[in-house]
C-alpha cells in the first residue's frame, strides 16, 4: 500500500503548459498524509500518530512503521512490529556475515546461489544461518594447512555461534591451536609463548596474563581460552604473542 503520493502537476492551459514566472516548467510535489486508522478495530483516528500511541477505542497499543528512507509510514500493530523486528534483525546479521566471509573470498552471489540450493533441499525459506555455516566448513576443509586462515575462521566462527546464542568454547580452543601451530611453523627461531589478556578481561583471566611457556607446554595444557571466563561479553577474548628464545649469552636460538 503506497503511503505517500507524489504528484507531479503542470498548469495548462488547452493543450499547452503554464509556464511559471521565471520562465521555468513549474513542478509541484504534493504529500499526502495517509489514512489515520486502528490496525486493530478499524476505527479512524484524528489525526495520523507521530510516535506509539494506543487506540482510545479498543485501547490497543498502535505503532507506526516508517520505510522508504523514512517517506512512508504505516499504522500496524503489536504483532506486526514484533515480526518486522524479527525480520531486520535476520536482513542485519546476512548482511553483517556475508561482509565477513567476503573477506575469505566468497562472493554475494554464491551466497544466493547456495541460499537457492539448500531451498529446493529442505524448502526452508529462512535458510541464512545453515547457508553461512556451510561456507565456513568448505573454508576449513580447503585452508586446512593455512593456520593464519584457519585462525581467523575459527574466530569468526565463534562470533558466529557466539551471535546464535550458543556454546562457542570448542571454536575458540580451535582457534588458540591455529595461532599457536602458526607461530611454530612460521618462524626460524624457537618460541615461547605468553598470554595476554585484554584490557577489559575477567579477573579470572587477567591472573593468567604474562603467563609465560613453550609452545609444546601450550598445547598440552590449554591455558587459553579460559573455560571459567566471565567476559561481559560473553568469552575469553585472551590470546597468545611469540617470544624467541635466547640462549646464555643473549643471542636468538634457531630451530635446528
Amino acid at each position: 500500500m503506497k503511503i505517500f503520493k507524489w504528484f507531479f502537476a503542470k498548469e495548462k492551459e488547452g493543450n499547452k503548459d503554464v509556464k511559471s514566472q521565471d520562465n521555468n516548467l513549474e513542478i509541484t510535489k504534493y504529500e499526502i498524509e495517509p489514512e489515520a486508522i486502528c490496525p486493530y478495530c478499524q476505527v479512524s483516528l484524528k489525526k495520523f500518530p507521530i510516535r506509539k500511541t494506543k487506540c482510545s477505542n479498543c485501547r490497543e497499543n498502535i505503532y507506526i512503521l516508517k520505510f522508504n528512507n523514512y517517506k512512508e509510514k504505516k499504522l500496524i500493530t503489536e504483532n506486526e512490529k514484533l515480526n518486522y523486528d524479527a525480520e531486520q534483525k535476520r536482513i542485519n546479521f546476512r548482511s553483517r556475515w556475508l561482509t565477513d566471509l567476503k573477506r575469505f573470498g566468497i562472493k554475494e552471489q554464491d551466497f544466493y546461489a547456495r541460499k537457492e540450493q539448500f531451498l529446493k533441499k529442505s524448502g526452508i525459506q529462512n535458510n541464512d544461518n545453515d547457508v553461512i555455516w556451510s561456507f565456513f566448513n568448505e573454508l576449513l576443509f580447503k585452508n586446512h594447512n593455512n593456520f593464519n586462515q584457519l585462525q581467523m575462521l575459527y574466530y569468526s566462527m565463534a562470533l558466529f555461534v557466539h551471535e546464535e546464542g550458543k556454546d562457542n568454547f570448542y571454536l575458540l580452543k580451535e582457534c588458540a591451536k591455529a595461532s599457536l601451530n602458526r607461530m611454530e611453523l612460521e618462524s626460524d627461531l624457537v618460541l615461547m609463548v605468553e598470554v595476554v589478556a585484554c584490557s577489559n578481561s575477567c579477573d579470572i583471566c587477567k591472573k593468567s596474563n604474562g603467563l609465560k611457556m613453550t609452545i609444546a607446554d601450550a598445547f598440552k595444557t590449554m591455558p587459553i581460552p579460559c573455560k571459567e571466563c566471565n567476559n561481559s561479553i560473553g568469552f575469553c577474548r585472551c590470546f597468545y604473542t611469540a617470544i624467541p628464545m635466547r640462549d646464555e649469552d643473549g643471542l636468538l636460538i634457531f630451530k635446528k
